[in-house]
């Protein structure tokens, strides 16, 4: 009988619009776990996993959280634990050296695995918390958000940290015609350019049924 039972579940067909309620259930429920799982998930299109298409599905839901919350602290509490996931996850390579090389500053190694990456996450909380304040206006926050991302970015790989170590462009590194950009624009530019290309999607969403969407739909293609 319960063999019966078991082959019956795994029999069953799987019905898109259910996985979608059970994710969407997930994340209102659970937005703080969901942040910095999508954070982890964000981080397998860096080597050596590639999978240059997470971001693509990882920022537009944590963007998604992130309107749908109604206090600020919890905002800038869902945008840390995003990038939490996605440096702790994309650095655990820094604690190699303290196995093979350093074997008497291994005391240390919590700093690199855990201090960095919490150190490094509060450069993207801003994008979070201004998109988040402006999120009546969705083109707007969608800009300050490509625009403000990129910056932290910037700011804490040459004037803070000196760490340009996990910049989101690194994410396309499989596709020879992307990285191709980088001779014109820099890393800096694939990078705004790959946060640009995950929240178009959330955009096209939130401005379908209003007067906007025409002209937003307008300035992607001329992009």
């Amino acid at each position: 009988m319960c063999y019966r039972r078991r082959r019956h579940i795994f029999q069953m067909p799987i019905d898109a619009l259910t996985i979608k309620h059970t994710v969407i259930q997930f994340l209102e429920k659970h937005p703080f776990c969901a942040a910095f799982s999508l954070g982890i998930i964000t981080a397998s299109s860096l080597p050596p996993f590639g999978l240059f298409f997470a971001p693509l599905i990882s920022l537009p839901l944590t963007l998604s959280i992130t309107y749908q919350t109604s206090d600020l602290r919890r905002v800038i509490l869902t945008g840390f634990l995003f990038a939490f996931g996605y440096f702790v996850c994309g650095l655990y390579w820094t604690s190699a050296a303290f196995y093979l090389l350093l074997h008497d500053v291994m005391w240390l190694a919590p700093f690199s695995v855990i201090g960095l990456p919490l150190s490094l996450a509060l450069f993207w909380v801003p994008a979070f918390v201004i998109a988040y304040l402006t999120r009546d206006r969705p083109v707007l926050s969608a800009l300050t958000f490509i625009t403000i991302l990129p910056s932290g970015e910037y700011a804490r790989a040459n004037f803070i940290l000196n760490f340009s170590w996990n910049l989101l462009g690194y994410g396309l590194y499989r596709i020879p015609q992307f990285v191709q950009m980088t001779s014109l624009t820099g890393i800096y530019g694939l990078t705004f350019f790959f946060i640009s290309l995950s929240c178009i999607p959330l955009l096209i969403y939130q401005v379908k049924e209003t007067k906007y969407f025409k002209v937003t739909i307008s300035l992607l293609f001329l992009m």
